[in-house]
Parts: structure tokens; C-alpha cells; sequence
């Protein structure tokens, strides 16, 4: 366990949200080229999912640097860009219904409004973690506890054979979100 999981799991660091979410059940859990391929494509959602938030941060050295103006206006335009087609994913049904989640380092929990799995059940976790990108991460997963509320369940599952560079990116964005909170809840005092 990393020392980063171990911090996160004491001060019970969490990003929640709701997004679009989707759990598809499996026979059993990827494995060999097939959980490669899922721990590269997480690799690269988490990464452009940091490389988006990072961005937007950069300052410019003097207020009129032509280069800098250049280059957030090209951003402003990914940006038109990715929400788009976001938007005509999510319009074509072709993404998951928005369910309120909470992920944190070895797993995660939705709030499930038709039949949840059972406990037990294998599957795959479709979470899209930046509504600027129209790709989710997936992520293979094992339902530990399913719990009635009123008129919906709330589904845990834990995480299974991620990367230990999927594991790190996902515990950077848990953070990222994390600082962003307590950053927005000072300005609000």
C-alpha cells in the first residue's frame, strides 16, 4: 500500500460527483492482455483528464503575450470541441445515466435507481471523470455491499487488478478534486 493510499484511507479523502456511470456485469474479472488494454486506456483518460485541470492554471509571464492569448484561445476551442461531442454521446444514449457517486483510493460507491448487483458480482465501472472528455475510465471492480435507501440502493464495489500507474493517477484526481473543495469552500467564508 502506498503512502499516498494510506494517507488517503485515514483522512478519508474522496472526490463525489454525479456523473455518467455505468456497471456492466463480467463472468470473471480481465485479466492478461485484456486488463493491459484497460489499464492503458485509464492511463490515458486520467492523464488527459490532469493534463486539462493543470492547464488551465498556467499564468501568462506578461499581460500581453501574444503566444499565451494563442494558445487559450485554441484551448477555449478544444474545449467547445470536446463538450460538444460529450453532449451529442450523452443526447445518443450512447453514454450511462448520471448517478451521484464518491471514489476513493480502493473503490467506489453510486447511488442506484434500477436493480443493483448483487454482492459478488464482477464487472466493469464506466465512470466519465471530465465532462470536457467524452471517454470514461474503466475500471474492474467487485460489488463488497449493497445497502436500501428510500427507493434506491447504494452500490460499493472495490477495485481489481489496476496498474500501479492507474492506481497513483486516480489517487492524483481524488486529491485534485479534494484541494479544489477546500479552496472553493475558503472563498465562500
Amino acid at each position: 500500500m502506498s503512502d499516498t493510499i494510506r494517507m488517503m484511507a485515514l483522512s478519508g479523502l474522496a472526490y463525489e460527483d454525479t456523473v455518467p456511470l455505468g456497471f456492466r456485469p463480467l463472468p470473471a474479472m480481465p485479466d492478461g492482455p485484456d486488463l493491459q488494454r484497460l489499464n492503458a486506456e485509464n492511463a490515458q483518460v486520467l492523464q488527459a483528464d490532469s493534463s486539462l485541470e493543470e492547464y488551465r492554471r498556467v499564468e501568462p509571464r506578461e499581460d500581453g503575450e501574444p503566444l499565451f492569448q494563442e494558445i487559450q484561445r485554441l484551448e477555449f476551442k478544444l474545449d467547445v470541441v470536446l463538450r460538444v461531442i460529450g453532449s451529442l454521446l450523452e443526447h445518443q444514449k450512447a453514454v450511462p445515466a448520471r448517478r451521484k457517486f464518491r471514489i476513493y483510493a480502493q473503490g467506489l460507491e453510486w447511488t442506484e435507481t434500477d436493480v443493483a448487483p448483487a454482492v459478488g458480482t464482477r464487472g466493469i465501472v464506466s465512470l466519465y471523470v471530465n465532462r470536457s472528455l467524452p471517454f470514461p475510465i474503466e475500471l474492474p471492480v467487485e460489488v463488497t455491499a449493497v445497502s436500501a435507501g428510500q427507493g434506491e440502493r447504494n452500490v460499493r464495489v472495490a477495485f481489481h487488478g489496476l496498474s500501479a500507474h492507474v492506481a497513483d493517477l486516480l489517487e492524483k484526481m481524488i486529491f485534485r478534486h479534494h484541494r479544489r473543495l477546500v479552496a472553493e469552500a475558503r472563498q465562500h467564508r
